[in-house]
């Protein structure tokens, strides 16, 4: 398994945390390596959704993105990102 299938499942796996609760494990570990989560969020045409977007790296790369995850969730409530 390479660096970027994990971060591929880091991802997935964060998008499916942020559909569920709202919010997404910063940092975590998987397969021996320290992980980093971003999470970016941006406004829609719909007020009642909104796009995230979904960035993993290596703790000790944290520019290096290896993968990136784009999907739609339910918007904020109270406006705040």
């Amino acid at each position: 398994v390479t660096d970027r299938t994990l971060a591929r499942w880091v991802a997935q796996n964060a998008m499916t945390e942020l559909g569920m609760s709202g919010a997404a494990t910063p940092s975590l570990q998987l397969g021996g390596i320290n992980w980093i989560v971003r999470l970016e969020r941006s406004p829609t045409t719909d007020p009642d959704l909104e796009r995230a977007d979904v960035l993993v790296a290596t703790a000790p790369e944290p520019d290096v993105v290896l993968a990136r995850l784009s999907g739609f969730v339910v918007a904020m409530q109270g406006g705040a990102r």
